[in-house]
């Protein structure tokens, strides 16, 4: 990362909230702008209880030729094309698979179509903004009969209905596929709490409703001591209803769109 990048949040505060190993991004982005970043997961993501489920519906994938595999996050691709791999000898046979099928892939967000691209998939549809309602619309504006379409949503065990319910009503053939788990983290790390407590945090991220909530039953009172930085407006709600302070909301779901957001809060 270039090293004239201004430091536009020296010595500023923050809180990153992302499942462990997926803040290493934004933490780079952060720190190059010279902030001093605190690591706290709101979640932990965990193999599917269900694996056979996710086989069959891999399986089911690859032999309906054209079909939608629709991804809402990339750890819901990067669980999914890890079982393909496994089920298939290797990544390279797993991706072939999917493009002798003709698979169409649509993902919602950027970090999404980033991860399946890694594995060498073609991305067919992103949504404008990213969220689950916008990939019905994209999807209304190139399919022309749903009841000739069959889609494959490959996603968490809490993940919200929309995508389904959308594509149900307009007769579509659908199979909702287990990829992984997510749990509430448990404990909190010792240096976040003091940093809560001493009021020194800047501000805090959060990227999704289920962290906002995971992060609130995690810190209990003391997540009412933070700014809160959301990544979209579904989020920014969420936890607005949590009585917690939203204190800027990213223009683009992703970690430019946060670091925008940070920089214009503390400009």
């Amino acid at each position: 990362m270039p090293s004239d990048i201004p430091h536009t949040l020296s010595g500023r505060q923050i809180l990153v909230t992302r499942p462990a190993g997926q803040n290493a991004g934004l933490r780079a982005k952060l720190e190059t702008r010279g902030a001093v970043v605190y690591e706290q997961p709101a979640l932990e993501i965990c193999p599917t209880s269900r694996p056979q489920d996710l086989d069959d519906a891999i399986r089911r994938l690859v032999s309906t030729r054209g079909a939608w595999a629709i991804f809402s996050s990339a750890n819901g691709v990067t669980r999914t094309l890890q079982e393909a791999t496994r089920l298939y000898g290797d990544a390279e046979n797993a991706r072939r698979a999917f493009e002798t099928s003709e698979i169409k892939i649509a993902v919602v967000g950027a970090a999404t179509g980033a991860a399946a691209e890694e594995f060498g998939l073609r991305v067919a549809l992103v949504p404008d903004r990213f969220v689950a309602e916008s990939i019905i619309e994209k999807l209304n504006a190139v399919v022309d009969d749903y009841a000739t379409e069959t889609f494959f949503h490959f996603t968490g065990d809490r993940g919200r209905d929309v995508v389904e319910k959308a594509l149900r009503e307009r007769g579509a053939r659908f199979y909702k596929a287990p990829a992984y788990e997510t749990l509430d983290a448990k404990s909190c790390a010792p240096d976040v709490l003091a940093a809560l407590k001493s009021g020194t945090l800047d501000a805090a991220v959060v990227t999704s409703s289920r962290s906002a909530r995971a992060l609130r039953n995690l810190l209990g009172s003391d997540a009412f001591r933070a700014r809160w930085v959301a990544i979209s407006p579904l989020t920014a709600t969420a936890t607005s209803e949590l009585g917690l302070e939203v204190a800027a909301v990213a223009q683009t779901a992703s970690e430019d769109g946060l670091v925008d957001a940070l920089e214009s809060l503390f400009a």
